[in-house]
């Protein structure tokens, strides 16, 4: 319930650029931004930036309400990293997956992910599993997990590369998307990944 109130305060008293300052730029704002976000949470929340496209390189210019440059580059997201990591925050819950609404108007907007499964750190107690036709998954017993996430094979003790991800037991994933050497894992509330089998 302090996260917003102590976030302004960090960015008050260490302000982004904008563009009244002599320093405006957007890539270097939004990292900053993460920076503080973890500093105000007190947690590592490299996760959750990640999955909404804070650390992907881009060098745009973009025209609203003038035009501007908006760049972020590798070593830019390679030292907001550090800046974080340095910090030994513990690790955040997988917040990006959080759903606020599961039927809405008669659409069914998610089978996992629903708030109060984060609320009861739920711990899956299935044994999910999945089928595959063409490029459509369908996943059972996993309404214990706010998430399932197709990644490229992992190497050690790291996560593979994230290729997609759902909150809903049947999902098509994008012709773009390539599934060579991947694999299925159901996320727990508590950031676990478990494998899924077939």
């Amino acid at each position: 319930t302090e996260f917003w109130p102590k976030l302004f305060q960090l960015l008050r008293d260490d302000p982004l650029p904008s563009e009244f300052s002599t320093t405006d730029d957007p890539g270097a704002s939004q990292l900053k931004f993460a920076v503080k976000a973890c500093e105000a949470a007190g947690q590592d929340l490299t996760e959750f930036f990640e999955t909404w496209g804070f650390f992907r390189p881009i060098d745009i210019t973009y025209e609203q309400y003038g035009s501007a440059r908006y760049r972020v580059t590798e070593a830019m997201i390679a030292q907001a990293k550090e800046q974080i990591a340095a910090k030994d925050y513990p690790k955040a819950a997988p917040i990006q997956y959080i759903e606020d609404r599961q039927i809405k108007d008669n659409v069914m907007y998610c089978d996992m992910g629903y708030y109060t499964t984060f609320q009861s750190k739920k711990q899956i107690t299935k044994r999910p599993s999945y089928t595959v036709s063409g490029r459509t998954y369908t996943v059972t017993d996993c309404d214990e997990a706010v998430a399932v996430e197709l990644r490229k094979a992992a190497s050690g003790d790291s996560l593979g590369e994230l290729i997609y991800f759902s909150n809903m037991s049947t999902f098509t994933v994008p012709d773009n998307a390539d599934l060579t050497n991947t694999g299925l894992y159901a996320v727990q509330a508590d950031g676990k990944r478990i494998p899924i089998n077939k």
